[in-house]
């Protein structure tokens, strides 16, 4: 007979996630690990999310290997709110998602 053992995904997002504005286009995000018992395997990286607040189309997201706490979210508008989310994941898939962190972008110059 045979067992499949089920490891399941992350199921708590990463932990002190800070979203702050580096320039008119970008906004620095970081965090912390998933808490030790909810990891659920062993997390092979992370997702960071962003999109404009209140608007409908697909977030975009960047991979980043396990050992990034930290990234750099490029390419934005200036003056914009951006709802930002990180997740983990494992060889299964990914975890459940943190809440939506709104963070604005910097006034931009003429």
């Amino acid at each position: 007979m045979l067992h499949f053992v089920f490891f399941p995904v992350p199921d708590h997002p990463p932990t002190n996630i800070i979203a702050q504005a580096v320039s008119f286009s970008s906004i620095t995000v970081s965090w912390n690990p998933v808490p030790p018992g909810h990891e659920n395997g062993v997390i092979i990286g992370y997702r960071v999310l962003y999109v404009k607040e209140r608007e409908a189309q697909p977030k975009l997201n960047s991979t980043l290997q396990a050992n990034v706490s930290g990234f750099e979210v490029t390419g934005l508008m200036p003056f914009t709110n951006y709802c930002i989310q990180v997740l983990a994941f494992t060889r299964q898939g990914d975890g459940n998602i943190s809440d939506c962190l709104i963070a604005s972008t910097a006034e931009g110059g003429k």
